[in-house]
């Protein structure tokens, strides 16, 4: 079971990543390989967008100047 078994995880570029990359230390230092990941500069293709939540503050927000 190598490092292939794990699968590809789909970037929001459409693209298919390695789940598991091994790379030594000499690969990486010499520029042999590197790291394949999504571009996450653009981030609203790599990560969902969180929904907004309405909170009503002066409900959950205790009076801390009250005697």
């Amino acid at each position: 079971m190598g490092a292939a078994s794990a699968g590809f995880y789909k970037g929001g570029n459409g693209k298919d990543y390695p789940r598991l990359q091994i790379l030594t230390v000499v690969e990486l230092r010499e520029g042999r390989k590197r790291p394949e990941f999504p571009d996450l500069s653009m981030g609203s293709y790599t990560f969902k967008k969180a929904k907004r939540e309405r909170l009503d503050m002066a409900a959950e927000t205790p009076n801390l100047f009250e005697d």
